[in-house]
């Protein structure tokens, strides 16, 4: 009994004390005024340190986060330069700079003008060898027209000269005598390039005694205004190179000027060939080394 009354005691007391710390808040003594500014103004500075504090925590993270975009934009840039340098090792055509860009561009374009000449040209030989191709094959044509009518132009030919020789007083019946000393003085010339190119049609020319095939031809040219040009004198190396502007290979390899006499080609120089009265001289151009004209070198009057 006594025991528990002891415990009562004590646990009155610790309640006792309990209320007692709890209200003794309640039992302060109230503030003066002054006391009131002073400590009203302790609670404003804190507050002002607290909002300073505030504000520097602000501004440093701000000023973190400005300097972590730098870093980072600074870091872009590295990385773009990298990637671009990376590019221009791989593939040397794009260019590093604007400069090395326009030079790029120039020289691209000064490719295309190239291969535009370079295909201009080529379409230029082509039309060229085409052009060629048709003068050849032309020529062909008129190289076996030509063949064609090799015997009916000789016989024309020899039908013109018959007639040209003979004298065409006969209706009048001349004195014999003047007829044969006009037939010791005369010769008949022509010159044909081809069937429709004939320069001179069989025409009379009187030569000198010792005249050769080569005088007579400088003589009835020069009387006919018909260009000739010859080199090599006029002896025996006499060689005619073109009469009428039609040279030698001006149609083909095989192309030149020869010359017959009564029928005959002669396998000597037209310088060393005397003429007699009424032979007949013809000058023709062969394409075929004679072969088109059926040339046979024989020796005459030597």
């Amino acid at each position: 009994m006594f025991i528990w009354l002891k415990r009562l005691m004590l646990m009155l007391s610790v309640f006792s004390m309990f209320i007692v710390t709890a209200c003794g808040s309640s039992f302060e003594k109230p503030l003066s005024k002054d006391e009131a500014s002073v400590a009203l103004a302790e609670e404003e500075e804190e507050l002002e340190v607290d909002r300073f504090t505030a504000s520097d925590v602000e501004c440093n993270y701000s000023e973190q986060l400005l300097k972590d975009n730098i870093q980072f934009e600074i870091f872009s840039r590295q990385k773009d330069n990298d990637l671009e340098q990376e590019i221009v090792k791989n593939d040397p055509v794009v260019p590093a700079n604007e400069n090395d860009h326009f030079n790029e561009q120039k020289v691209r374009e000064s490719k295309t003008e190239e291969s535009t000449k370079f295909h201009s040209n080529q379409t230029a030989k082509k039309e060229s060898a085409r052009v060629e191709d048709q003068q050849k094959e032309s020529q062909g044509n008129k190289k076996s027209d030509s063949e064609t009518n090799k015997v009916e132009d000789s016989n024309k030919t020899a039908n013109v000269n018959k007639e040209t020789s003979e004298p065409k007083l006969k209706d009048k019946e001349p004195d014999p005598e003047v007829e044969t000393e006009s037939e010791q003085k005369t010769v008949v010339y022509s010159i044909v390039i081809s069937d429709e190119e004939i320069p001179l049609t069989p025409t009379e020319i009187e030569i000198e005694e010792g005249d050769t095939v080569l005088d007579t031809l400088i003589k009835i040219t020069m009387e006919n205004k018909i260009q000739m040009d010859y080199r090599g004198g006029q002896g025996a190396t006499a060689y005619v190179e073109g009469i009428d502007n039609v040279y030698e290979f001006d149609r083909g390899q095989g192309s030149g000027w020869m010359y017959r006499v009564n029928g005959i080609f002669p396998d000597r120089g037209a310088g060393v060939i005397p003429l007699l009265p009424g032979d007949r001289v013809e000058w023709l151009y062969t394409t075929d080394l004679g072969k088109d004209l059926g040339a046979d070198l024989k020796s005459f009057r030597r």
